[in-house]
């Protein structure tokens, strides 16, 4: 049985979502000795739809673990205590599903040794 809806078609590139590029990182500020701020750019209003909230999970889960992968182990020699932190700006008329999802990520971010820092944009 073939799933409804594909990967591809949840988190491929379309810059026409207000989270384009689900696995690329919008902006990234690294430290020497080791550490990253990684930035997400939500610049129009993000809805509710499933699409647009998948994508918005996964882009958080994506910068997340980035963080503790091969990747960001060599690159950015994370992890690294205190110096791990993914920045937000979010459209203010984005979804509250958007807000309630991102609130719940600052938890999950925070245990991990991870500050999540949300600014509202206009």
């Amino acid at each position: 049985m073939k799933n409804s809806t594909s990967d591809d078609e949840l988190f491929g590139d379309d810059e026409n979502n207000p989270i384009s590029f689900v696995h690329r990182y919008d902006t990234v500020v690294t430290f020497d000795g080791g550490g990253a701020y990684l930035g997400i750019v939500i610049a129009a209003p993000l809805l509710s739809d499933h699409r647009s909230i998948a994508r918005l999970k996964e882009k958080l889960r994506f910068y997340l673990e980035s963080f503790f992968s091969p990747f960001g182990q060599q690159t950015w020699q994370t992890p690294r205590e205190g110096k791990m932190k993914i920045y937000i700006k979010i459209h203010h008329d984005s979804c509250p599903e958007a807000f309630a999802i991102m609130q719940n990520f600052k938890d999950v971010a925070a245990r991990r040794g991870v500050e999540l820092v949300i600014s509202i944009t206009g």
